[in-house]
């Protein structure tokens, strides 16, 4: 009996821990000391792994992320956040971007939208 329960407490945790959001350990990554812009930082990285959908030709969802604007609308009003750190429904959906570039997009937007 005592191994049934231990079997199903083992199953149980790693269903819950498969469908659970990505954490980012932030001890396999240095910190980010300088500052995040939207033109010399994020710009490339959302080209680079969000507009081959959300471009702005035929945006999936709508969602346009050519733009300082629509990355912040994005951020603001879409989960954008969420979505890039979410093992679950990653975006990109072939798999998350590294953490470091998820971790600069993080330091971008709590840093206030740096242009």
């Amino acid at each position: 009996m005592r191994r049934i329960t231990l079997a199903c407490c083992l199953l149980l945790g790693s269903v819950s821990m498969r469908c659970s959001k990505a954490i980012i350990d932030e001890r396999d990554v240095l910190p980010i000391e300088e500052v995040v812009t939207y033109r010399s930082d994020v710009q490339g990285i959302i080209l680079s792994y969000c507009t081959t959908c959300h471009g702005k030709v035929t945006p999936s969802d709508g969602l346009d992320l050519t733009t300082l604007e629509g990355v912040k609308y994005a951020v603001e009003n879409r989960n954008l956040l969420e979505r890039i750190n979410s093992s679950a429904n990653p975006m990109p959906q072939n798999g998350l971007m590294p953490t470091e570039l998820r971790l600069k997009i993080q330091k971008w937007v709590d840093d206030g939208f740096p242009e």
